[in-house]
C-alpha cells in the first residue's frame, strides 16, 4: 500500500495543477519554468485512469431505478457477480433475475439489457417458478437451495445462458452454472429455462429445480436476445452472500494493482524527466 500511496503521489504530482482557458496543462515547478505534461495528461485519459474501478453501488442502483419493487440488494449482488464473471472473460449483454426471496404469487424475474453499461434497459418483469424440493411447506416459498441430484431444489447464484434446444417442453435454454459450490451440477441435473403451463399469473407452479417461465415470457426473452445472457438467482443465503463478497475483495484488488502498474508504466514512458528522480529505482520498490 505505501508504494500505491507513493505512486498516486508521483502522478498526480506530474498532472496538471493550473490549467488555463485554451492552455496547455502545465505545473508551475518551485525549482523552474512551466513545463508541459500533456503527454502523461493524454495518455492517462486514453487508459481511463480517470475513470474508477466499476461502481458497484452505481451500477446495482441503475437497476432499481428501472424498477422500484427489485431490493436494492439483490440488485447488488447480482451485478456483483456479473461484474467478477466479466473480469474472467465472460462478455455479458443481458441480465435475467430472481429473487427467491420473494414468493412466486409475486413477479420475481426481470430481463435487463445491459448492452450500454451507463443505461441499462428493462426488458420485462415477469413471473418464475422455483424447485418443489425448495418448497417444503407448499405454501409458494422457496426456503431450501441444493446443487444435489435429484434434489428437486432451486439452484442459487450465477449461470451462463447456453444453447437453444427442443425439449419436451417446446423451446429451451440449456443453463451452465458459474458458481461451483452452489449450481455447478446444472447440467448433470438437466436445469434449463423452460416454458411451462403451469407458470401463469394467479398460478405458479413447482418445477423440479428449473427456473420455468411462461410460454409468453419465455418467447419475450428470445425476442430480446439471449447470446451473452446470464441468470442470477438469489435468496438470503449466507453462504452466497459471503461467496459474492470474496469474489467482489479479490476482483477489487486485481482491478487496483492492474490499475496501478498500468498507470506507473505510463507515467514513467510519458513523463519529461527534469524532476531529478531516479525512475528506474522507484519502479523497482514499486514491483518489488
Amino acid at each position: 500500500m505505501k508504494h500505491l500511496t507513493l505512486l498516486l503521489s508521483l502522478l498526480f504530482a506530474a498532472l496538471p495543477t493550473v490549467a488555463l482557458a485554451g492552455a496547455t496543462p502545465v505545473d508551475r515547478l518551485s525549482f523552474g519554468a512551466p513545463v508541459s505534461h500533456a503527454p502523461l495528461y493524454d495518455a492517462l485519459q486514453d487508459a481511463n485512469w480517470f475513470e474508477p474501478l466499476t461502481d458497484l453501488g452505481d451500477a446495482a442502483r441503475n437497476l432499481t431505478s428501472l424498477d422500484a419493487t427489485l431490493p436494492a440488494p439483490v440488485a447488488r449482488r447480482a451485478m456483483d457477480a456479473v461484474l467478477c464473471a466479466q473480469d474472467q472473460g465472460l462478455v455479458v449483454e443481458k441480465l435475467l433475475l430472481v429473487d427467491m426471496a420473494a414468493p412466486a404469487s409475486t413477479p420475481r424475474l426481470w430481463a435487463f439489457d445491459l448492452s450500454d453499461a451507463d443505461k441499462p434497459r428493462l426488458v420485462l418483469r415477469d413471473y418464475v417458478a422455483h424447485g418443489a424440493g425448495s418448497d417444503p411447506n407448499r405454501d409458494g416459498r422457496a426456503e431450501k437451495f441444493s446443487n444435489r441430484p435429484n434434489s428437486h431444489m432451486t439452484s442459487l447464484g450465477l449461470y451462463k445462458v447456453a444453447e437453444r434446444y427442443h425439449g419436451k417442453s417446446g423451446w429451451s435454454r440449456r443453463l451452465d452454472g458459474l458458481f461451483a459450490r452452489f449450481n455447478g451440477k446444472a447440467r448433470e441435473r438437466a436445469v434449463v429455462m423452460h416454458p411451462a403451463t403451469y407458470v401463469r399469473p394467479g398460478r405458479v407452479g413447482r418445477s423440479q429445480g428449473c427456473p420455468a417461465v411462461s410460454q409468453a415470457t419465455m418467447d419475450r426473452l428470445e425476442k430480446a436476445g439471449l447470446t451473452n445472457a446470464v441468470l442470477w438467482i438469489d435468496a438470503e443465503d449466507k453462504d452466497l452472500e459471503a461467496a459474492v463478497a470474496e469474489c467482489s475483495q479479490k476482483r477489487k484488488g486485481e482491478g487496483l494493482a492492474r490499475t496501478g502498474v498500468e498507470a506507473w508504466s505510463l507515467a514513467t514512458y510519458t513523463c519529461p524527466a527534469p524532476f531529478g528522480i531516479d525512475t528506474a529505482a522507484l519502479d523497482r520498490s514499486f514491483m518489488g
